[in-house]
């Protein structure tokens, strides 16, 4: 394998059994019953099942499970930071779950914690997974909840009547990310391309950071975390791109100003292609930056449209870009390097 991966971690595998029924979290009950069959997974294989099975349901009341404590902290402070657990509902057709709740326990226990809130839409309900990410401010806190050092996740839904066997419910894969999310190489170095990274990312990959955060349409790969590119040997000669992942409507909402970013950044005696691109957000805007400034580093942009960014930064000498559109940037900075670049609806001096 010479396309890898960093800065993207597996927080919880959410393996069958692995997490603890437990009312935590300003959950009125645990979830109840034994796990029987748990499955598929968003990679096919089995995972976390709850259920209240023969078990009738208060009507209004929270039931929640939790991770148990992490082995180690993780830093959700950065507002490009995010952790990320995948939901789905086996019960087609029964409208028993009102709230959809996600918790982060910071200090290790269940006393301190933030909680996320998701609407139980019927599309959420439909029987597909849909991520569910916890990041920026919280919808709520109990205690002196600190999001530099969240210690648990619990998952909560509360009761929407009072049936039997009305709640089915799979959870998977937990991840984070705290910054952009790396492509690199890894030895023997060969050519890669956008594709290879979309291979190791998607769900059954086999990749323990695997995940339902990235999608491909056509030719575009699209994104639900800030990437930089840092390859020694990357090409995208092929028409298409990359998009970031806007509001989905249910478990991933538009992230906040500052957590897209794209950043391009040449390695010494390394080489990075692209022609016929287009880089663009389906959500918030993105800051771009091309660093070229590497030893004898070769960055080659043609016809390329990077569209939507906020801050925009081109520098170094071993950039060439030609045909290339940078669509209202609030600041741009263009340095060095052999370039032909046209900045459309700047917003503020370019540099």
């Amino acid at each position: 394998m010479v396309a890898a991966i960093s800065n993207l971690v597996q927080v919880f595998e959410s393996g069958v059994n692995s997490w603890t029924r437990a009312a935590v979290a300003g959950g009125d009950a645990a979830f109840f019953g034994s796990d029987g069959s748990a499955g598929p997974g968003i990679d096919g294989n089995l995972c976390q099942f709850l259920e209240n099975a023969e078990n009738a349901l208060v009507d209004g009341d929270f039931y929640s499970a939790w991770t148990g404590d992490f082995p180690v902290r993780y830093d959700l402070s950065a507002v490009d930071s995010q952790m990320v657990v995948h939901f789905r509902n086996l019960a087609v057709g029964f409208d028993s779950i009102g709230l959809i709740r996600v918790a982060l326990f910071s200090g290790g226990g269940t006393t301190t914690y933030g909680f996320w809130d998701f609407a139980a839409t019927s599309t959420i309900r439909n029987g597909s997974f849909w991520p569910l990410r916890t990041s920026g401010t919280p919808t709520g806190t109990v205690g002196a909840f600190d999001s530099a050092d969240v210690s648990g996740m619990a998952f909560l839904v509360q009761a929407n009547g009072t049936g039997l066997f009305t709640q089915s419910i799979l959870i998977d894969q937990v991840v984070f990310h705290n910054g952009p999310v790396v492509q690199e190489d890894a030895l023997p170095i060969t050519q890669v391309s956008r594709q290879d990274y979309y291979d190791l990312l998607q769900p059954t990959s086999g990749q323990p950071y695997h995940s339902l955060l990235v999608a491909q349409a056509g030719a575009v790969i699209e994104y639900g975390f800030p990437i930089s590119i840092e390859s020694e040997n990357y090409s995208d000669t092929q028409p298409g791109g990359i998009a970031f992942k806007g509001d989905d409507g249910q478990g991933f909402s538009n992230p906040p100003d500052g957590f897209y970013s794209l950043n391009v950044i040449g390695q010494a005696n390394g080489s990075i292609v692209f022609s016929d691109s287009q880089f663009a957000t389906l959500s918030s805007e993105f800051s771009c930056t091309i660093d070229g400034s590497a030893t004898n580093t070769v960055i080659n942009l043609t016809t390329a449209l990077i569209a939507t960014v906020s801050d925009f930064s081109c520098t170094g000498a071993g950039v060439t870009a030609s045909g290339v559109t940078v669509s209202a940037p609030s600041t741009a900075v263009i340095a060095d390097g052999d370039l032909a670049i046209t900045i459309n609806d700047s917003v503020a001096p370019i540099d």
